[in-house]
């Protein structure tokens, strides 16, 4: 049977089915599996999933996990969501839809492709529905002039262990390109771990930069988990707040010799899902966690 719950004004009507189903848009291989088994069970194709995975034959390993893409899957969801705002898209960037694909944007708002995919850290051709695009640069600001005292860039020591909060479409989008390295800082324990962007339009995928690195990312979340941690970031000589996932994810990567295989998802404020079918519990999950890290 399933349950209906509904939200605060401002929010969609959630369906909340009683599956074992995963908290976000990924699949863990069990034995058995297969890509059309996958692609069966999930809507999808194993053309499609073999893209989005990077996957070069129809070989899987048990453990693997393998992003589904836009598939919708929660579980378990009780929480009472009050302050997040789903398909949030800011003034001058578009939110994707299904059968979009880069060039028909392009033509329809007369942006090159190469300056999208330098705006939004696309690497490659994909794009997912529920995914925001920033159209031009005037939506993108590194810029702190005019603002009010308290909003002023925090300057990161390696005490920091709060940051400012940073709007990812307006300002983070461009402070984090793909290959930065930076620290960053657990709020509650203080310790701290270098990180590298790997890429990321609606938030921040990141990689360990080395296997210590991930040993204390894995310590601090004593497993690998979907359940995020607020941290401090440090950018430029700022200190950001953000929210770090702990689950390592897909086989895309660029640092191969850290310890792990994928990346993990970093949120800053106002960031989104890349996809549309990613739980909302979870997007939750991380604006908590980006609060907290801004104290």
């Amino acid at each position: 049977m399933a349950r209906i719950k509904i939200l605060l004004p401002g929010l969609l009507l959630l369906l909340f089915l009683n599956n074992n189903l995963a908290c976000a848009a990924s699949h863990t291989v069990v034995q058995g599996d297969t890509l059309w088994q996958l692609a069966k069970k999930y809507g999808s194709s194993v053309d499609k999933l073999k893209a989005i995975n990077n996957l070069k034959n129809d070989n899987l390993a048990i453990g693997q996990i393998i992003q589904l893409d836009n598939i919708y899957r929660s579980s378990n969801i009780t929480e009472t969501t009050t302050s997040l705002t789903t398909n949030y898209t800011p003034p001058g960037s578009y939110l994707v839809k299904a059968g979009d694909t880069l060039g028909g944007i392009s033509q329809r708002f007369g942006v090159s492709i190469d300056v999208m995919r330098n705006l939004n850290n696309i690497q490659g051709d994909m794009i997912f529905a529920g995914q925001t695009l920033v159209l031009n640069s005037s939506s993108v600001s590194r810029s702190y002039v005019d603002r009010p005292q308290a909003m002023q860039a925090q300057v990161a020591d390696s005490s920091t262990r709060h940051g400012r909060l940073v709007d990812w479409f307006k300002e983070g989008i461009n402070l984090l390109k793909p290959g930065q390295k930076f620290t960053a800082i657990d709020t509650q324990t203080g310790k701290s771990m270098r990180l590298a962007v790997l890429g990321g339009s609606n938030h921040c995928d990141i990689e360990p930069l080395t296997k210590a690195d991930t040993d204390t990312m894995l310590a601090l979340f004593t497993k690998w988990t979907w359940t995020p941690r607020p941290v401090c970031i440090q950018v430029d000589g700022q200190a950001i707040a953000a929210s770090l996932s702990g689950m390592p994810h897909t086989n895309i990567e660029n640092i191969t010799d850290n310890g792990v295989t994928g990346h993990f998802d970093m949120y800053l404020y106002n960031s989104q899902p890349h996809g549309s079918g990613i739980s909302v519990s979870y997007v939750q999950q991380h604006h908590d966690a980006v609060l907290k890290a801004a104290n």
